[in-house]
């Protein structure tokens, strides 16, 4: 089962190369990670290319590039677009993933249920950083379930702490929403009503 990690790229050159760190050291290794440089001003982009050719990973990552700066929604889509993974996973480029078995976890979470959704844990180190956790919790929920947990609050509404199968963005049916603050949330309900199989 082949993980696509999709990276939005833009002004985080002092945060960027703890976040492609954080991938390298996963112990899953059927990963393609997807940079998506959304017109970046700094040295995001050279400093991550370096990082990347120091680690001897050029056939692990690919960069796509917009002209002009398109937002965050627009950036998660072009990734999504060009995503060849079973299931993507949002990481937003200050972040990092908690530690090596993040993706495994989660990963190994999805195979055993065949769920569309898989929802990690996560915590927040400092005020300007959520680091992602590995999934920890035993539940599957679907229909009125889902509903009831996501209104509880149980159901987090962010895009960078699950797996999710790359067929539920088939045929537009799922996507981010572009020119909107907020848009994870926009993002979680659209998520929620298709009535996904969720492991969590």
């Amino acid at each position: 089962m082949k993980i696509s990690i999709i990276i939005p790229v833009y002004n985080v050159e002092n945060y960027i190369q703890k976040c492609l760190e954080s991938v390298f050291v996963q112990a899953y290794t059927n990963i393609e990670v997807i940079l998506v440089d959304d017109a970046s001003p700094d040295r995001s982009i050279p400093l991550a290319q370096e990082l990347i050719h120091k680690n001897n990973r050029c056939d692990m990552f690919r960069i796509i590039t917009h002209e002009i700066n398109k937002g965050l929604s627009a950036a998660r889509n072009s990734g999504v677009a060009v995503a060849t993974g079973d299931y993507v996973y949002f990481l937003d480029s200050d972040d990092e993933l908690f530690d090596e078995k993040s993706i495994a976890v989660l990963a190994e979470n999805a195979s055993k249920t065949n769920a569309d959704v898989v929802i990690g844990n996560y915590m927040g180190v400092k005020s300007d950083s959520s680091y992602v956790s590995k999934y920890n919790k035993d539940r599957i929920l679907t229909g009125d379930n889902l509903i009831s947990s996501f209104v509880k609050g149980d159901v987090t509404i962010t895009a960078w702490n699950k797996l999710v199968k790359r067929s539920l963005f088939a045929n537009g049916r799922l996507s981010f929403k572009e020119g909107i603050l907020n848009e994870d949330e926009l993002f979680s309900y659209q998520l929620l009503f298709l009535n996904p199989l969720v492991s969590m």
